[in-house]
């Protein structure tokens, strides 16, 4: 057990690069002008699709703004696919990490990085752990693990 949260093996699906990422919307925006506007906007539209993008600077800006919503960061962590660096920002956001469904979403997000989804598996409950462990998209040690743990709680 302790051996598997040591391990840090690639992801369980590798990102490529969208080719029609561009979003006509935002495309001719420069970063710093993304970033004022995930900080400050209250327009759900343009915040969607901010976080669309992808960017992980720009979602950890967003991640910051009091309008953002718990059922609008489970869209973003539970995004297919995804930058392992996005899934990154909501994992390093104490705000939203915590949040079980958040925690959820992450963890059974196969471009999430192993060893972040290895650290998620213990706070969440049984019945998700036996689902991750069933989840035949997700990385092999991730479900081995959920599975080890749905276990020993069940004992």
């Amino acid at each position: 057990d302790v051996a598997a949260l040591l391990v840090a093996p690639p992801p369980q699906r590798a990102f490529e690069e969208p080719r029609d990422k561009a979003d006509p919307r935002l495309a001719h925006l420069t970063l710093g002008h993304k970033k004022a506007m995930a900080r400050a906007q209250r327009d759900p539209d343009l915040l969607a699709r901010l976080a669309a993008e992808g960017d992980p600077v720009v979602v950890r800006e967003l991640l910051r703004n009091a309008q953002l919503t718990e059922p609008f960061v489970v869209r973003i962590a539970a995004r297919r696919p995804c930058r392992p660096g996005t899934l990154r920002c909501v994992f390093e956001s104490r705000r939203w990490r915590t949040r079980p469904a958040v925690a959820r979403a992450l963890a059974r997000n196969p471009f999430i990085e192993t060893e972040l989804s290895l650290k998620l598996l213990g706070g969440l409950r049984a019945a998700d752990l036996r689902d991750i462990a069933r989840d035949g998209v997700l990385h092999p040690l991730v479900r081995a693990v959920a599975a080890r743990i749905a276990a020993a709680r069940e004992r």
